[in-house]
């Protein structure tokens, strides 16, 4: 063989090696579905805003905030990701063994309603206290209301996942579609033809119970069709061997809920104690349009999940790691492209969004961008190590990060204020993205389990 005959195989072989596997063009199909659905759900969210501050006022707009705010608060306590146990675990059965995918769905429905019954408990309990000090004399009556879409919503997590394990990713974006519709539908009636505050949350109630049932349907269908049987044939027991592993997935995860709500509220709260409202106000509004700048490869995280989760059982290790690359670089030029996009324009954005003083802030916006650019372009740690069933080993990263957090907030606030926070949260983001990536890279490389069997049986 010349030399020239040499490069040219040599040529073929990185090609071959780059070229997308219909894995990664399934996730890059999979994550444009959902980047729409959260188009529509970003669209439906900012017409209710527009209705409900145009035809009832600012000022009832502003206790409907504080309504949804203070229920999901409560309801953040009682989070531990529903929707992550089910696809990790079922994902090993769904082919093999679809009684014990069943179960694994059934436990998941269970907890989610034991959880949001017991959520909605403690909203009913708490609001004769802290409604009409957060949102006036109706307070207590839109707690209580808003708190029953806790439970109301139970099933449509659990029911999501199912659909998103099986690639469902259309039907998801139907049902997103449907909801938006009927929100904006069912609002402009119900705030035309009655004109209250609490009729318009009744009606928010009622769009809950209603798309949380058409998903269970829709996930009920698809889990027939594929595995063969009734997903709702009683099989609780199948999972009996699991139903530690699954609890202790919850608890986990449950603990990584916490560990966020660090760098998401006390950066604020913080700021807020030790310095003036207006430098909070420039910091709100800076990281707000950084969050809007990398939120365009969320879907991507939904995405990659139960793709991971079905490669994770399969032991295809190495279609683990193109996927990781090909998405890791996708990823980067979208994200890398936008930040750009919103530096280039940071002082307009600034400035239209939050007014003449928030181009004060312009330091926060570069440094939540490079947070979020590092953060969103390796969206798939967290999510293999989930697929991997090793949560324990994500949820303490997160937890020692978040801790490691809070002295950082302290001194760069004291020293720099707005800028010192933004700049804390992303060494926060770096950090704690590269212990994430060493954990699930590190998993990634041990051999699968059906090969350490097969070896086994060799010898």
């Amino acid at each position: 063989m010349t030399v020239a005959d040499r490069r040219r195989a040599s040529l073929l072989r990185r090609i071959r090696r780059t070229r997308i596997s219909s894995e990664t063009r399934g996730f890059f199909r999979d994550s444009a579905v959902l980047s729409v659905g959260s188009a529509v759900s970003m669209g439906g969210y900012f017409l209710q805003v527009v209705l409900l501050t145009h035809l009832l006022g600012l000022d009832a707009y502003g206790q409907f905030a504080l309504t949804v705010s203070f229920v999901a608060v409560v309801g953040g306590f009682f989070d531990v990701q529903i929707g992550v146990m089910p696809i990790s675990f079922a994902a090993d059965h769904v082919d093999r063994r679809p009684a014990v995918a069943a179960g694994v769905f059934q436990f998941g429905y269970v907890t989610e309603f034991l959880l949001g019954l017991t959520a909605f408990v403690v909203v009913a309990a708490l609001s004769p206290f802290a409604g009409p000090r957060l949102a006036g004399d109706q307070g207590t009556m839109l707690f209580f209301l808003y708190g029953l879409t806790l439970v109301a919503a139970v099933g449509k997590t659990t029911s999501s996942a199912l659909l998103q394990l099986f690639g469902q990713f259309g039907t998801i974006l139907r049902l997103v579609v449907l909801r938006e519709v009927i929100r904006v539908a069912i609002l402009a009636v119900v705030l035309i033809g009655i004109g209250t505050l609490v009729s318009a949350v009744v009606s928010l109630v009622v769009l809950e119970a209603f798309v949380a049932a058409v998903t269970a349907l829709a996930a009920t269908r698809e889990f027939s069709a594929r595995c063969g049987r009734r997903l709702w044939t009683p099989a609780l027991t199948e999972t009996r061997h699991l139903r530690r592993q699954m609890v202790a997935m919850l608890f986990h995860t449950n603990l990584v809920t916490y560990a966020k709500l660090i760098p998401s509220q006390i950066p604020t709260l913080l700021l807020g104690a030790m310095r003036p409202p207006i430098e909070v106000g420039g910091f709100k509004v800076a990281t707000a349009i950084a969050a809007a700048a990398v939120k365009l490869v969320d879907p991507a995280w939904a995405a990659v999940m139960p793709r991971l989760s079905r490669l994770w059982a399969a032991g295809s290790r190495s279609e683990i790691r193109q996927l990781l690359v090909h998405g890791t670089v996708g990823a980067a030029l979208v994200l890398g492209a936008s930040a750009l996009v919103v530096l280039v324009l940071r002082d307009p954005l600034l400035r239209i969004v939050g007014g003449e003083e928030a181009t004060g802030a312009s330091t926060v916006l570069v440094l939540s961008l490079v947070g979020g650019v590092a953060n969103g372009s390796l969206f798939w740690n967290t999510p293999l190590i989930y697929a991997a069933k090793r949560a324990r080993l994500a949820m303490w990263a997160y937890v020692f990060s978040s801790l490691a957090l809070l002295p950082l907030l302290f001194v760069g606030i004291a020293a720099w204020g707005a800028d010192g926070a933004a700049a804390a949260l992303m060494f926060f983001a770096i950090v704690l993205n590269v212990i994430l990536t060493l954990i699930a890279l590190r998993l990634v490389r041990q051999p699968s389990t059906e090969i350490v069997r097969a070896a086994s049986q060799a010898d």
